[in-house]
């Protein structure tokens, strides 16, 4: 990828903050409050453009040594995170980690249901009537 091409998605990562700034701050300054679960999201949604933002930073200095964009763009970001995290209120303590690439989430949430003992099964044939015995029809 050339120089131009790197800092042409720089600029538009760049854009995509900006936005995620205004739509935050107008709220703020207008008194609408967005949900908690929308600033949430939008927290992760900057969160990813950041990542991508390091990419093309990354390549950006690898054929440009002298490039310094990388101060702004931490900048641009810590600003809307902490605009972000400051409507958050008490929920802003709580890390919200969005996975780039990951297929489905992993949830864990407390059951007041009880554990149940499952049998396991061998995989040996003799023991395949047992086992199938075992568990209950529902």
């Amino acid at each position: 990828m050339s120089l131009e091409e790197c800092k042409r998605k720089r600029s538009n990562i760049k854009r995509n903050i900006s936005r995620i700034k205004s739509i935050v701050e107008a709220a703020n300054e207008s008194d609408q409050k967005h949900s908690n679960a929308e600033l949430q999201s939008r927290l992760g949604i900057l969160e990813s453009y950041f990542k991508q933002a390091l990419s093309v930073q990354a390549d950006i200095e690898d054929l440009d040594p002298a490039d310094n964009g990388r101060a702004d763009l931490e900048e641009s970001y810590v600003a809307v995170k902490i605009s972000i995290q400051v409507q958050l209120g008490e929920d802003a303590n709580s890390t919200v980690h969005y996975p780039e690439a990951a297929p489905a989430a992993t949830v864990t949430t407390s059951s007041h249901l009880p554990r149940l003992s499952l049998p396991t099964f061998s995989g040996d044939y003799a023991d395949y009537k047992n086992f199938i015995t075992s568990l209950p029809n529902s």
